[in-house]
C-alpha cells in the first residue's frame, strides 16, 4: 500500500472497534509543518478481494468535509484473520473535531467504520509537545520518515513483557540548553485512588525546531491495570512548559 497523497491526520485518539482499530496521532514534518499519522489495522472476509479505505474529516472553522480513499490488498498472516494495515500522513488541519477511517468492499458493503472526535488541541508555546506515540515490538506498524522508524501499536493495550518505546517530538522556537523531560506513569485501575508506578527524568538540550525522541521503558515490574502516562519537557532556565498525556492498558 501506498497512497501518493501526503493529506489527514490529543490525550492521543485511538479509534477501537469490533473490526479494527486506528490511531491518530499529531506530528511535524521537517520543515516544521503540522502532520497527522494515522496507523490502522481494519479485519477482512478474505485474502482475495481488495479493501477500500477512505479517511473522512471534518474542518469545524471551514465547515468543509474532506475525504480521502485508497485501495488495498489484504495481507494474511500466521494465525490471525487477513486484514489491512499501515501508515498513513495528511497535512494537519487546523480546526479538526471529527475524523473517521472507513473500510468497504467492492460492492459498497461495509466492513468497519471507525470514528472520534477531536481532543484537546496541541499546546502553542515557546515548546510544544506532540502526541505521544506508543510502540513495541509485537502488533505495532512503523511509520519511517526521515531516517528515523516509529512504531506505532494497534491497540490499547500493552503486553506486560513487552518493551515500551514512547515516541514524541519537541518543537521549539529556540536552541535551549537545558530541558528536562518526566515521564510519569500512573495506575489508574482505580479512577479513585491513582497511583504513580513509575517516573523517569532525562535532562538534555533542544535545538531549535522539531526534535524527535524516542524512549525506551521496561514495564515488567509494574501491575497489570489501566494506565495514565504523562510526559512533560521543561526548559529548567524558565523558557516553558508542554505536557501530554495518554492511557492504555497494561496485560
Amino acid at each position: 500500500m501506498s497512497p501518493s497523497f501526503a493529506l489527514i491526520l490529543a490525550l492521543a485518539t485511538l479509534a477501537p472497534g469490533p473490526n479494527g482499530f486506528a490511531a491518530r496521532l499529531r506530528f511535524w514534518d521537517t520543515h516544521g509543518q503540522p502532520i497527522a499519522v494515522v496507523a490502522y489495522r481494519v479485519m477482512t472476509p478474505g485474502i482475495t478481494e481488495p479493501v477500500r479505505l477512505t479517511i473522512t474529516q471534518w474542518d469545524s472553522t471551514s465547515r468543509q468535509r474532506a475525504d480521502s480513499a485508497w485501495t488495498q490488498a489484504p495481507e494474511p498472516a500466521m494465525s490471525t484473520p487477513p486484514s489491512v494495515a499501515g501508515v498513513v500522513v495528511f497535512p494537519r488541519l487546523p480546526a479538526l473535531v471529527w475524523w473517521r477511517l472507513s473500510a468497504t468492499r467492492g460492492n459498497g458493503d461495509s466492513i468497519a467504520a471507525l470514528e472520534r472526535h477531536d481532543d484537546s488541541p496541541l499546546a502553542v508555546g515557546n515548546i510544544a509537545m506532540s502526541d505521544l506515540a506508543l510502540g513495541t515490538e509485537r502488533n505495532s506498524v512503523t511509520w519511517r520518515h526521515d531516517g528515523i522508524a516509529t512504531a506505532i501499536t494497534l491497540s490499547d493495550t500493552i503486553g506486560v513483557r513487552d518493551t515500551l518505546h514512547v515516541t514524541y517530538q519537541v518543537n521549539s522556537v529556540s536552541t535551549r540548553a537545558r530541558v528536562r523531560t518526566t515521564l510519569t506513569f500512573t495506575n489508574i485501575t482505580d479512577p479513585k485512588h491513582g497511583e504513580v508506578a513509575l517516573q523517569a527524568s532525562f535532562d538534555g538540550p533542544l535545538a531549535s525546531g522539531v526534535n524527535d525522541f524516542d524512549r525506551e521503558i521496561d514495564l515488567s515490574h509494574l501491575r497489570q491495570g489501566r494506565y495514565r502516562l504523562e510526559l512533560q519537557a521543561g526548559d529548567l532556565d524558565g523558557g516553558g512548559v508542554s505536557v501530554r498525556a495518554i492511557q492504555f492498558y497494561l496485560r
